[in-house]
């Protein structure tokens, strides 16, 4: 074994432990103050803040996915020369499902082999509040 094989990496150090740096509270969605309820050693409810500042403990999460839902008029209008009626098309053809909607659902077909059921079930589940 080489001498670069013994050492321990960064993270696997006894007795160092690995923290994520703390963001800004600014920068936070949401702050919620938790005071405890009662003695952790005797459950007696008559505390009195100590003046030490909070500990800090972030949470990161991924927001809900929202749906959103563009509606195209597609209007008609009439040629003044031959009469024909001519309708405008949407932008992104007939498909009512937009491009990420789309790579969603196959990524639940295929990344995660739902039937075609089982992925329509889920696509009302995301688009209801």
């Amino acid at each position: 074994m080489t001498e670069k094989n013994k050492e321990p990496k960064q993270d696997q150090r006894k007795g160092q432990g690995v923290t994520r740096p703390q963001v800004p509270l600014s920068d936070c969605t949401s702050v919620t103050d938790l005071h405890p309820d009662q003695c952790a050693c005797c459950h007696g409810a008559d505390l009195k803040e100590t003046g030490r500042p909070p500990i800090q403990h972030q949470v990161w999460e991924l927001p809900e996915p929202v749906i959103e839902i563009h509606a195209y008029q597609l209007h008609a209008s009439t040629c003044t020369r031959c009469h024909h009626v001519t309708r405008a098309e949407a932008p992104m053809g007939r498909s009512a499902f937009g491009a990420r909607l789309t790579t969603h659902m196959s990524m639940l077909k295929t990344g995660y082999r739902m039937s075609e059921c089982e992925t329509g079930t889920r696509v009302p589940k995301i688009t209801t509040n």
